[in-house]
């Protein structure tokens, strides 16, 4: 017989090579998320003023009275844009890296501390777990944050429901109310955190649990109430007080555009529809497994993780974004299921260690040459940022009004704003400045005579504009029209991208 302590050592062991490996892929990517830039940008300003960015300090079409929810998009993340910048001062682009492996740490950490069942399958249904979050989700995006507490939150309370136990001593009240006042200052993913609370509230003094339920009540409901009621007061406090509570409907408050062009936003469908994403058929796995742990346990399963992995699991499918919280949520549902087969024990142990080992083979074949990516190139991935020819025009100071690719915008706002204010950018605040925007690239649109490009850079009088040579259709069909302008000039160019002012 195995002796308990060696298999306990060989998941210490084997947790540690796993993070180790992570660290040595996927949180050494180059940073390609184009709005971690403008968080990093945003975080600087707020230091160095000591104000939250509002009226918006970057980009000369957002209107100084800004509605809710797009002031969200201004003030609702300064806590995390604040950490950025402090690292990224402090450490350079190490300390984000540092952050990216902090975060991941902390949620592997989390799934330990409250792991369920057969020790094996919980480890290898963390694993998977952490696995599609890292090849999904930039980690050093302010939405890891929410992936983290919630997590921590959700697993926390699941843990008291299921053993019917209320929270001891002050700690609980002190430690939710501080998860939740930081959440509330980090991300609008906290609106789930106050679900999971009202839930609670709920839940709290259910007793009616259907025939032949092993499901025991909690012991003492008003002490998780106090909890409940405590971290819920905490969210009051961030910039849009009350109005947090609903941040939900910032979903249905975006521009048509910004959820077409925003792939966070796809449904589950979506995803099926262009055939080519790995992640689907696992996403679909998971659903499966989630289901047959429902089935399997329900009698002992508290209606709290039933209706918490039902929501978030109708929120995922209409909206990927929702995905990692489904994942969270799904956890001790799939690793009970697992555990308790009795066809085929051993099949389930077996599979999923199986399971993550493809995974890693599928998801990490493009992840092993980050660390040489960076030795050569750098910390920002010059393929999707024009990098070289910023850093030669960045000593020029140059101020105006600028016109970029919005994937870009984010980068150009960290290295050149605010002197240059961008017309649009990854934060999408204007419908109709986007759709102004999308149309000056369809150079061949011709309105009262004119180029319709010319009427757009008119109408926002338009001083530089920094545009990609080529694209997926061949050359950059917006940049060849301003070759070809009489009253615009290149300043600059290299073989990625060129920059055009007006003469």
């Amino acid at each position: 017989m195995i002796d308990k302590d060696k298999i306990t050592k060989i998941q210490y062991v084997g947790s540690g090579l796993f993070v180790l490996m992570l660290a040595l892929t996927w949180l050494s990517r180059p940073i390609y998320d184009p709005d971690f830039f403008w968080h990093l940008k945003t975080g600087e300003w707020i230091w160095q003023h000591r104000a939250l960015p509002v009226p918006d300090p970057f980009s000369f079409t957002t209107s100084p009275e800004l509605g809710w929810p797009r002031i969200f998009t201004l003030n609702g993340y300064w806590l995390g844009q604040i950490i950025y910048h402090g690292l990224y001062a402090l450490c350079d682009w190490w300390g984000i890296f540092a952050l990216r492996f902090a975060l991941v740490t902390s949620l592997a950490a989390i799934f330990y501390f409250f792991r369920q069942g057969g020790r094996l399958v919980w480890s290898c249904c963390a694993a998977l777990t952490i696995l599609l979050l890292v090849e999904s989700y930039p980690v050093e995006r302010p939405q890891f944050f929410s992936f983290v507490f919630f997590a921590g939150l959700y697993l926390y309370l699941d843990r008291l429901f299921s053993k019917g136990q209320s929270p001891q001593g002050k700690q609980a009240v002190i430690g939710v109310t501080l998860l939740m006042l930081v959440w509330a200052n980090i991300h609008g993913g906290v609106i789930l955190g106050q679900g999971l609370l009202l839930l609670v509230m709920i839940f709290a003094c259910w007793r009616r649990f259907p025939g032949g339920s092993r499901v025991p009540p909690l012991k003492n409901p008003l002490r998780l109430w106090l909890i409940a009621l405590a971290g819920l007061a905490a969210t009051v406090f961030n910039p849009n007080g009350l109005k947090l509570f609903i941040v939900l409907f910032e979903i249905a408050g975006k521009d048509r555009l910004f959820v077409a062009a925003n792939e966070e936003y796809a449904s589950l469908f979506q995803l099926w529809q262009e055939h080519t994403e790995p992640a689907f058929y696992l996403y679909v796995l998971v659903i499966l497994l989630t289901l047959n742990g429902l089935v399997r346990n329900l009698g002992t399963t508290h209606p709290f993780r039933i209706f918490v992995i039902c929501g978030t699991l109708i929120q995922a499918v209409i909206s990927l974004r929702y995905m990692p919280f489904f994942l969270c949520a799904a956890l001790p549902a799939v690793a009970s299921g697992l555990t308790g087969v009795t066809v085929a024990p051993h099949l389930a142990r077996v599979a999923m260690p199986v399971i993550v080992l493809c995974t890693l083979l599928v998801f990490g074949r493009n992840e092993m040459s980050n660390l040489q990516l960076i030795r050569q190139e750098g910390f920002v991935s010059t393929e999707h940022f024009p990098v070289a020819l910023t850093t030669r025009i960045k000593p020029l100071a140059l101020s105006g009004r600028l016109y970029a690719p919005d994937e870009w915008g984010g980068y150009l706002m960290w290295q050149l704003g605010p002197a240059m204010q961008l017309m649009w950018d990854g934060r999408m605040l204007d419908e109709g400045v986007i759709r102004d925007a999308l149309a000056a690239e369809m150079t061949g649109m011709v309105i009262n005579g004119r180029p319709i490009w010319q009427s757009v850079f008119e109408k926002y009088r338009i001083d530089c504009a920094l545009l990609p040579m080529r694209d997926e259709n061949g050359p950059n069909r917006l940049a060849m029209a301003l070759y070809r302008a009489p009253t615009w000039s290149p300043l600059a160019a290299d073989r990625q991208a060129v920059l055009f002012t007006r003469k």
